[in-house]
């Protein structure tokens, strides 16, 4: 880069994706290669790439998702908020609206996608999100590619994802794992004793989990001596916000972190695209239901241990 200036040509015979990178391998930047110009701008604001219809095919469906992403973040603040205010109400009326707004903005989503499926940027767009999307979802719209598209790269990886994700279904074994407790002991969910045991993935700073934690205290106190485990996974990163919020709620149970968030490698080893996410296991880790909350995951534990 020369003045902050730079300029690079070529060809190439099949459009693909390729990608802008510092020295460093910093600022990756997703470039929709084909034969035609491009203008890369990059600035305090972010980089903006146009040109191509791929490239502007990618820029329509991305807006759709930073926007998307814009308003949950701007919900979980609101959530923390009513939260530390004790306001129960606002903060039903605050995911009311939420919920809506995503309803609106995937059925938008969905329309550009459907545009897509014999683009390459289909795929692409597919294997950069598979791991936000709900397996429905993904399902559906991997589905919806050309053959020529799924024979592609970014394609088969969301392939594998699928089949990762069938791992975590009623009737097979749960994935096992080890990871410290909050007083820095080794536990492994394999060793884990209990008639039923659920796992429980949350965080400090997860309105909706925090929404829920009630209703495992009330699980477990009225189950815990009939066989009930519950082993909470949290994917904090910072262990005095973990430790602080498992006070607040009153969490006794097993309560787990590597506090490495969502790079934690748990995340992918159960698929999960968003918590509170819960799995209901029998005394072998044979998993009997997936993400029950609420009144459900109360009557499914009651029919259980009857």
């Amino acid at each position: 880069m020369k003045k902050g200036m730079f300029v690079f040509t070529g060809s190439v015979k099949t459009p693909d994706v390729a990608y802008i990178r510092t020295e460093k391998g910093t600022g990756m930047i997703p470039l929709m290669l084909e034969n035609t110009n491009f203008q890369i701008l990059a600035g305090p604001s972010g980089v903006k790439v146009a040109g191509g219809p791929a490239q502007d095919a990618l820029n329509a469906y991305q807006e759709i998702v930073d926007s998307t992403q814009r308003e949950q973040n701007k919900v979980q603040q609101e959530m923390r908020t009513a939260y530390q205010e004790g306001n129960q109400m606002k903060m039903q009326g605050i995911q009311n609206s939420f919920m809506k707004f995503v309803e609106k903005a995937r059925a938008k989503e969905e329309e550009e996608f459907g545009k897509l499926t014999h683009s390459f940027v289909g795929g692409y767009i597919l294997a950069t999100h598979m791991m936000q999307m709900p397996t429905d979802m993904l399902h559906k719209r991997y589905d919806m590619l050309d053959d020529n598209i799924k024979a592609m790269p970014n394609a088969k990886a969301v392939l594998q994802h699928l089949e990762t994700v069938e791992r975590i279904s009623v009737g097979r074994v749960a994935p096992d794992f080890t990871m410290l407790n909050n007083e820095g002991d080794s536990v492994t969910l394999s060793k884990v004793k209990g008639k039923i045991k659920l796992l429980d993935f949350w965080a400090s700073w997860c309105g909706p989990c925090r929404q829920e934690t009630p209703n495992l205290v009330k699980l477990y106190k009225n189950y815990q001596t009939r066989g009930l485990e519950i082993v909470s996974i949290s994917l904090d990163t910072d262990k005095q916000k973990w430790q602080n919020a498992m006070i607040e709620e009153g969490i006794t149970w097993k309560s787990l972190s590597d506090l490495k968030g969502s790079q934690s490698p748990v995340v992918a080893l159960y698929a999960f695209q968003s918590i509170p996410f819960t799995v209901l296991l029998d005394s072998d880790n044979k998993i009997l239901a997936v993400n029950l909350r609420g009144e459900a995951l109360q009557k499914k534990v009651a029919e259980l241990l009857k």
